[in-house]
């Protein structure tokens, strides 16, 4: 974190020293050695540049709280569409597939090719859905879980129909 010596340092790396001189609660001699810099020229650069270096990090922390804002304001707009995708189109999809296979003169109508080309289309959106709820869904109500037990069906169901 030192200077070169005989090169000036520019006005970030001076800002990053006065950082680490507020992480070290105003405690030059610490700052300095931590910096490889004299504890004289870490207060001329404290006297100097302070007022900036406080503007900067105000500016830092009110950013941070826009991104958190803005951040949480994504989240819960991905939620709703996601709750939307599983309500809309998931989930009717999903129980109608369960529903022809609880019903074994349903099961016995579909042909073996079309059970596996339908496993192979829907198996990776299944996947992804399982790989972000997690491979022990707690909740028989929650409807991952039910799309969870419709695929291992599936896999059932194909090993008895071959």
């Amino acid at each position: 974190m030192g200077a070169t010596r005989g090169k000036r340092p520019d006005e970030t790396q001076i800002l990053r020293w006065l950082a680490v001189l507020d992480q070290n609660n105003g405690n030059k001699s610490k700052t300095a050695r931590e910096c490889g810099i004299s504890r004289s020229t870490l207060i001329n650069y404290e006297e100097k540049y302070w007022p900036l270096y406080l503007k900067q990090k105000g500016e830092a922390k009110d950013d941070t709280r826009k991104i958190a804002a803005t951040k949480a304001l994504i989240d819960h707009k991905l939620e709703e569409v996601r709750n939307i995708i599983l309500e809309k189109a998931f989930t009717p999809i999903v129980n109608e597939i369960n529903i022809r296979f609880t019903d074994p003169d349903q099961l016995k109508k579909i042909p073996t090719r079309v059970l596996i080309e339908g496993f192979r289309e829907i198996a990776p959106f299944v996947a992804e859905k399982q790989g972000v709820i997690g491979t022990n869904p707690i909740n028989d109500n929650d409807p991952a879980t039910r799309h969870t037990n419709v695929v291992q069906n599936i896999i059932s169901n194909l090993k008895i129909s071959q």
